[in-house]
């Protein structure tokens, strides 16, 4: 499976942390799935394609709590992140115009992709809400973190996993 690594540490939206803090789980070079998701702007993005850049991607929906507490914390980091990393959400489940009223609600920027048939999520293996993947330039998965996070530890997993320095 693509990440089977991910199915056997997920629980549901927000999960509970483990005693050490966190519902992180390493991957081992896993890929991204062939699948192409439409963002909000209408473009198409094939997620297996090989990038110039890193990539953040943070699974979310707008039924999960924990995801539009840490929502805010991605917008941040994504203003203000170098160009050797690209920042992108991934909305699992929502209706595009659920997805644009809850984006305009919170009034954020960075780049938001559509999976409202959650087949990333079926590709993965994922179940838990929020879900954020680490991704190499190659499409390699070099982290998973499971859970919401903060401003501080997005731009010191981005750091630790991806190798890029992010000032928010």
């Amino acid at each position: 499976m693509v990440v089977a690594a991910v199915a056997l540490a997920v629980a549901g939206c927000g999960g509970d942390d483990t005693a050490d803090g966190g519902n992180d789980n390493t991957d081992g070079g896993s890929r991204l799935p062939s699948l192409a998701l439409t963002g909000l702007d209408g473009g198409e993005v094939a997620l297996d394609e090989p990038t110039e850049t890193p990539r953040v991607i943070n699974l979310w929906a707008t039924w999960c709590a924990p995801c539009r507490a840490e929502l805010p914390a991605f917008d941040e980091v994504a203003a203000s992140a170098p160009p050797t990393v690209s920042i992108i959400g991934v909305n699992v489940g929502d209706d595009r115009d659920s997805v644009e009223s809850f984006v305009d609600e919170l009034e954020l920027d960075f780049p938001q992709l559509l999976d409202p048939g959650a087949e990333l999520n079926a590709a993965l293996g994922v179940t838990n809400m929020p879900t954020t993947l680490f991704v190499d330039a190659d499409g390699s998965i070099a982290f998973v973190h499971l859970g919401a996070v903060d401003t501080d530890e997005l731009t010191s997993l981005i750091d630790e996993h991806l190798g890029v320095a992010v000032d928010a």
